[in-house]
């Protein structure tokens, strides 16, 4: 997932389904909505699925299957004061991760503008669900 962050909030959709039925006809779907918003320095990943109840056994099904990796591309606007230096490997941004009623901490790493390139910031695995509400606070 890569969301573009460039005036300092941005979105994303994700929808996934069985690929190989017609069982989306029922509702057996996941779709989201991934939300950065840099006033409250939060990634936010809500349902968009109109009839969530008709979702709930393919979403069942699909429990184990989680967001590998996070980036956002013109993160700076928002991470002015948020990374500390670590290395030339990135600047070490710390992470409230909340999932349902769990909450846990994670660390992103933030990297510079740099030959022309955007910066960017990487969360890998952050142990979210594909089918679940969740919310990453820059703290």
């Amino acid at each position: 997932m890569c969301l573009s962050a460039k005036q300092g909030n941005a979105q994303g959709i994700l929808y996934v389904d069985d690929g190989e039925t017609f069982e989306f006809r029922k509702g057996q779907y996941i779709h989201r909505a991934f939300t950065f918003d840099s006033k409250n320095m939060t990634l936010t990943s809500t349902s968009l699925h109109p009839d969530p109840s008709a979702a709930s056994a393919y979403v069942k099904t699909m429990k184990d299957v989680r967001i590998e990796k996070i980036i956002v591309v013109g993160a700076n606007y928002a991470l002015k004061s948020k990374s500390s230096d670590t290395s030339d490997l990135g600047n070490r941004v710390d992470l409230k991760v909340t999932e349902g009623k769990e909450t846990r901490t994670s660390i992103g790493k933030h990297f510079a503008a740099k030959d022309g390139n955007a910066d960017y910031l990487v969360v890998k695995d952050p142990k979210v669900g594909i089918g679940r509400d969740w919310v990453i606070s820059f703290a």
